[in-house]
């Protein structure tokens, strides 16, 4: 799965053999999800987290907490 993709189920576990070859210890990756009713939600996670420690370290944002950039330029 790469980052954003939209086509993967939550409970499609990234596993670290298909995180990008430049995953490294304190990035983190991301994945934005399309509701059927349009709404989004974006989930960060560490981008070197083994598979038990994936399902208890991420953070995910609803599309009413996004904003733009320029915004806060």
């Amino acid at each position: 799965m790469s980052p954003g993709s939209r086509t993967h189920r939550d409970d499609d576990a990234v596993t670290p053999d298909e995180q990008p070859t430049s995953a490294a210890s304190g990035r983190v990756l991301a994945r934005v999800e399309t509701a059927t009713d349009g709404h989004e939600e974006c989930t960060l996670f560490p981008a070197d987290a083994d598979p038990d420690t994936l399902v208890t370290t991420w953070i995910t944002a609803a599309d009413d907490a996004f904003t733009a950039l320029s915004e806060w330029r």
